[in-house]
């Protein structure tokens, strides 16, 4: 374990990275208040009950979402938009019990997150 932290230490301070990653760190809060050119992220997700609840700290026009289940078995699809702040709910009382992922799309990135009923 030291031996990967070393090699990454020195790995950034041959290529200058160390004072970047030093300077985003610094930096992060102002740095990430802008979310409007920000890639696909931001996204969380929390199980209650029966439902879903998908939040996003950037709103989307279009957004593909995907959940399949760990055969990749696809449960549940729609194309939608997401609004900054507000919950977009998924009902998932039919769901077997088991883990699954969701997956979100637009253009061509994409962001997972698992969870289990």
């Amino acid at each position: 374990m030291n031996t990967l932290k070393l090699f990454l230490t020195l790995s950034l301070l041959v290529s200058g990275g160390m004072e970047s990653a030093q300077a985003c760190k610094e930096g992060e809060e102002e740095f990430w208040e802008n979310t409007e050119h920000r890639s696909l992220s931001g996204f969380s997700i929390a199980l209650q009950e029966n439902y879903l609840f998908v939040y996003s700290d950037k709103s989307y026009d279009y957004i593909a979402i995907q959940i399949q289940d760990a055969n990749g078995l696809l449960y549940y699809t729609t194309e939608t938009s997401i609004v900054s702040g507000e919950a977009f709910v998924i009902p998932v009382q039919q769901f077997p019990v088991g883990t699954y992922q969701i997956s979100f799309y637009t253009g061509n990135k994409q962001v997972t997150k698992y969870f289990s009923v």
